[in-house]
């Protein structure tokens, strides 16, 4: 992540003029396009593409969410079961009035009654304990698959917004390397002339050539990424042929920049440990072992001895302390990572500011005839391209944003 934001941020004037929460939504768009047949009396005209909402991609992914549809399942199982063990208590209890029924028929104080009510007793006292366990866990499994519904859904919502958002900017990235491409292919023809009257050698225009190359292999990558987000949107929602039927609406990321004290911090970072699954699943165990060890004179399991629960229920502890530890430790990781962002918007920002400056004097020399339109052109295209790079860290500013002010996924 650091290495990314660093090379997106390291934008100098000159290789650029050479080388040139929940979101807010835009109206929606509608793009048509026009190709010309072989005849000289027609044209045929394409239908618009639809429209697809940022809602309905929601409401179409959570509906065919399976993890969605097998945590419903889930609880429903276990719901049965602690409605099953709840009923156990009711014949434990039966059990008991019964045997002490049975002790009322023993002369009380005898040596017979006492070892009678002894075993009574302690047959209840197991029966309970051993019940109350089982319920502990029950419960806790309930909890562990109400809170994965929740995170799932959520992770839904921000799974198809990252995907809007990358595809927005991703289309964006390609309308730039096709500007970039087309400009080269200009340059290059120039270099092609300049090389024909001898003003530069055959391995400079080689040079210029692989430049152009590399720009084409770069724009390839970028169609591939395109479809690879393409398809895991249509992967996520079951909407088929995105990319050719439809539009995405058009999200207008906010940048917001976040600077928060050490003690806003720390309150987050503890909030991401209340918030995480595994530590709530940990802090449910951890009561469970410590149950069973104090309830252990009560409880007969076989195969089990008290120095190995006193064992279980410390490592139980230990995974609780380093869940809880790691889950602070990733929310303060996404604090950090977004305030490099923040830096290298700054720079990138500036370095257009400077560019615009650069542009200005350019300017008046390709008014004055002083450069040629070319050279211009190359400026223009290279403003063009640090303000596409800075929306590009926007955007993951952004996508980065959302996550660490979620109180599920800002420990993830």
């Amino acid at each position: 992540m650091k290495q990314k934001i660093i090379k997106l941020a390291a934008i100098s004037s000159a290789a650029i003029i050479l080388a040139s929460p929940l979101t807010t939504f835009a109206s929606p768009r509608y793009y048509s396009s026009t190709s010309a047949s072989n005849s000289t009396t027609s044209t045929k005209t394409e239908a618009p593409k639809n429209i697809l909402t940022i809602k309905r991609a929601i409401d179409s992914a959570i509906s065919n969410n399976i993890n969605l549809k097998k945590y419903e399942i889930q609880r429903e199982t276990l719901v049965k079961e602690i409605d099953g063990n709840s009923d156990s208590y009711q014949s434990i209890f039966k059990q008991q009035e019964y045997l002490q029924s049975q002790l009322a028929n023993l002369p009380e104080g005898s040596a017979e009654y006492e070892k009678a009510k002894a075993e009574m007793e302690s047959a209840f006292n197991k029966q309970m304990a051993a019940n109350d366990v089982t319920m502990a866990r029950l419960v806790n499994q309930r909890g562990v698959v109400d809170l994965s519904k929740v995170m799932e859904r959520e992770g839904v919502i921000i799974s198809v917004n990252r995907l809007f958002t990358s595809i927005q900017q991703k289309q964006k990235d390609i309308e730039i390397l096709n500007k970039k491409i087309a400009q080269d292919q200009k340059n290059y023809a120039l270099y092609e002339k300049q090389y024909e009257l001898g003003k530069i050698s055959h391995s400079k225009l080689k040079e210029y050539n692989l430049d152009l190359t590399k720009n084409k292999n770069e724009l390839l990558i970028a169609q591939s990424k395109l479809q690879t987000y393409f398809n895991e949107l249509e992967n996520l929602t079951q909407i088929s042929n995105l990319q050719r039927d439809y539009t995405l609406e058009n999200l207008a990321t906010e940048y917001k920049p976040i600077e928060l004290s050490a003690a806003s911090q720390k309150a987050q970072q503890e909030r991401a440990a209340d918030y995480s699954l595994q530590v709530i699943s940990k802090v449910a165990n951890t009561k469970i072992q410590e149950s069973l060890y104090q309830n252990y004179p009560y409880i007969s399991e076989a195969g089990t001895n008290y120095a190995k629960l006193s064992d279980e229920r410390y490592i139980a502890q230990l995974e609780e302390s380093q869940s809880k530890r790691d889950a602070k430790y990733n929310a303060q990781t996404k604090y950090n990572n977004l305030q490099e962002l923040q830096l290298s918007i700054q720079i990138a920002q500036n370095e257009i500011t400077k560019l615009e400056n650069q542009l200005k004097d350019l300017k008046s020399k390709y008014d004055l005839g002083l450069i040629s339109k070319n050279v211009y052109d190359n400026s223009l295209f290279g403003l063009d391209e640090a303000k596409n790079n800075l929306e590009s860290l926007k955007v993951q500013h952004y996508q980065l944003r959302i996550l660490y002010e979620n109180a599920y996924f800002a420990g993830q």
